[in-house]
């Protein structure tokens, strides 16, 4: 993964604030961040929305899917 200056941004907010948004231009590492994330420094359940799985229960039941996820989740693509 290539260092990117926000890296360490994140990290320290992810001590107080229960959401965080990383939104950039296309294609600049934003999922490969956050999957990094999930698996290294944060560790966190990954979804995302390119998943057709994922999105069709996103969309058919919108309250239950989020009801049913259960501590640190990173959702991508959203």
């Amino acid at each position: 993964m290539i260092p990117r200056h926000v890296t360490e941004s994140i990290i320290d907010t992810f001590v107080d604030t229960p959401v965080v948004l990383l939104n950039s231009a296309r294609q600049t590492g934003k999922s490969t961040l956050v999957w990094w994330f999930a698996s290294n420094e944060h560790p966190a359940r990954y979804l995302t929305l390119d998943n057709p799985v994922v999105l069709a229960a996103a969309k058919e039941d919108h309250e239950g899917f989020l009801a049913g996820l259960k501590g640190p989740i990173i959702l991508d693509e959203v």
